[in-house]
């Protein structure tokens, strides 16, 4: 299988850390504690998992489905689908979040519901997402795909 099906579990777990310090940072906002401080580790935690999503998402698409995709057929897209719906709302959520922050950094505080509605949505999205590759798509990938493919997805990482 070699590193790369490796470093996406690593990536997974980077990721529900990072989910753990917004949450943490969402609480510390519900509870009435806006500040400049919050707001700056709010954008800190948000580009931080921004890159390290961009990272993880483009070595799973270009890399990863398309030989799962390849090697088990007509079916692919039926199995891939749900996988890059997740990506394509994460990024939707992830876009919101991020349009919020600088609102709030700018010092509307009216953007504060879109701040909170976001980031609750990418602590209900990333952890499904996360848990069913770790225990359905990696799991059926390592089952399906040979040696030789999984050399093939290494050299296709970005």
């Amino acid at each position: 299988m070699g590193r790369l099906y490796d470093d996406l579990f690593a990536q997974h777990r980077v990721a529900e850390r990072l989910l753990g310090e917004l949450a943490q940072q969402l609480n510390v906002l519900a509870a009435g504690g806006l500040s400049p401080e919050l707001l700056d580790a709010l954008a800190v935690t948000h580009r931080t998992l921004y890159a390290d999503a961009d990272h993880h998402f483009k070595e799973e698409e270009r890399a990863l489905f398309p030989l799962i995709a390849e090697k088990v057929g007509g079916g692919a897209d039926s199995i891939l689908a749900p996988f890059l719906e997740d990506h394509r709302a994460f990024w939707q959520e992830m876009d919101s979040a991020g349009a919020a922050l600088a609102a709030l950094q700018a010092g509307r505080s009216a953007a504060l519901p879109q701040l909170h509605d976001a980031v609750g949505a990418i602590l209900v999205l990333l952890p499904d997402h996360i848990e069913r590759e770790d225990t359905m798509l990696f799991p059926m990938a390592r089952e399906v795909l040979s040696a030789d493919e999984w050399v093939a997805a290494e050299r296709s990482r970005p």
